[in-house]
């Protein structure tokens, strides 16, 4: 039927009964793969009927696909996000299986919709599994650079696990996360900025926006400056000199993205060193750096699409890579 409008009724019957035979789906992903079938054919595909049924088997569950309409593709399959990344996109441009994918990876800040990327990646060389490559699984390294790549900046991290012939995750694979999980918890597990003294170049009247929420450990409050002002800094005393090389920034993404430039300072020997520079931040951004002994450090908001609403400011000292 491939290639006939019987095609499209027949997937939104398989698609209904696989979003209504099987519990809560979280997420549904389209991929835009659209080649010729045996008859020679190409299926023009009704998208629109298709995220209908999604849509009322499962209310709850986000749409995947280059388009959305939920999330999108970041445009490549290594896991990496643009080191810009802006979680909007000109959703109408696009559709499932667009050559236009240039501007996946980084999004586009005068973007119509809210769809953030999603990072996809297989912990093997293909997507499914072969006993040939039980040795060629990424190592904890490697996972986690993906993770900085993608879950630290400001997109989600799609992992594929192809289960082998026994219908379980293979014993190397489960070595590499449990190795992965052990680099990512030294790395993050003591933040030296959770509720140290911090100062700020400009705050909003009210607690509700005091420079303090930023360092409370809780990713429901935040600091903000007045409206008009998209320039200014945050700075964490951490009472004496301490090793740091990571910074996590998160902005209050319920109020949207507006960092468009910042730059991580550090006080050192007396003076301020801009020790890391990047773009946008949304909902997370880990900026990695050499290791330095500060004080006291700095986020400067460089340049804003609004006035800055930071919720988390967090910093680390990461085993050396």
């Amino acid at each position: 039927q491939y290639g006939t409008p019987a095609y499209n009724e027949f997937f939104k019957k398989q698609l209904t009964e696989v979003l209504t035979n099987y519990g809560p789906i979280f997420e549904v992903w389209f991929d835009g793969a659209n080649g010729e079938g045996p008859n020679g054919r190409r299926q023009t595909y009704d998208w629109p009927g298709f995220i209908s049924v999604v849509r009322k088997c499962q209310p709850n569950a986000v749409i995947f696909s280059d388009a959305g309409p939920d999330i999108r593709w970041v445009g490549n399959e290594d896991g990496f996000a643009g080191e810009t990344n802006w979680s909007l996109l000109r959703r109408d441009e696009f559709y499932p299986g667009t050559p236009n994918s240039r501007d996946l990876p980084t999004g586009q800040e005068n973007g119509t919709h809210w769809l953030p990327a999603e990072c996809d990646v297989s912990i093997r060389p293909g997507w499914f599994y072969h006993a040939e490559e039980d040795a060629r699984v990424k190592s904890a390294s490697q996972l986690m650079e993906i993770y900085y790549r993608s879950a630290g900046q400001n997109g989600s991290l799609l992992l594929n696990l192809p289960v082998d012939r026994r219908g379980l995750v293979h014993e190397n694979d489960v070595a590499a996360l449990m190795a992965f999980r052990k680099l990512r918890d030294s790395a993050f597990s003591h933040d030296l900025a959770l509720k140290r003294p911090v100062t700020a170049s400009a705050k909003r009247s009210g607690r509700e926006f005091a420079p303090s929420n930023a360092v409370d450990g809780r990713a429901a409050t935040y600091w903000a400056v007045p409206d008009g002002v998209t320039h200014a800094w945050l700075e964490v005393d951490l009472g004496r000199d301490q090793p740091v090389n990571r910074a996590l920034a998160m902005e209050d993404i319920a109020l949207g993205q507006r960092v468009e430039e910042f730059s991580v300072e550090a006080f050192i020997e007396g003076a301020w060193k801009t020790v890391f520079r990047g773009t946008t931040i949304g909902h997370k951004r880990i900026a990695r750096f050499s290791t330095v002994t500060a004080s006291k450090i700095r986020l400067y908001i460089l340049r804003a699409r609004a006035c800055p609403t930071i919720a988390t400011f967090a910093l680390y000292r990461a085993p050396e890579d």
